[in-house]
């Protein structure tokens, strides 16, 4: 059985390897496209978005456990 299986997985390795690959089609341009001072992302901004996103749950669960008496001992 254990053969079998590492007949198998050794066979499909090699028809994986022998694939030929896939060339992308397309086509490149060289247009540069100019961003505007407004959707450029700042460090402080990202900084800002992952407090928010990130912290804000946990203290919005934090105050919902505390007001129902989740923190009070029995």
């Amino acid at each position: 059985m254990l053969h079998s299986c590492f007949t198998t997985a050794i066979i499909v390795f090699e028809c994986i390897q022998n694939m030929p690959t896939q060339k992308s089609k397309k086509k490149s341009t060289s247009q540069v496209i100019k961003a505007n001072d407004e959707q450029k992302t700042t460090p402080r901004t990202a900084k800002i978005v992952l407090f928010v996103f990130g912290l804000g749950p946990l203290i919005l669960m934090s105050v919902f456990l505390y007001s129902n008496g989740f923190f009070n001992s029995p």
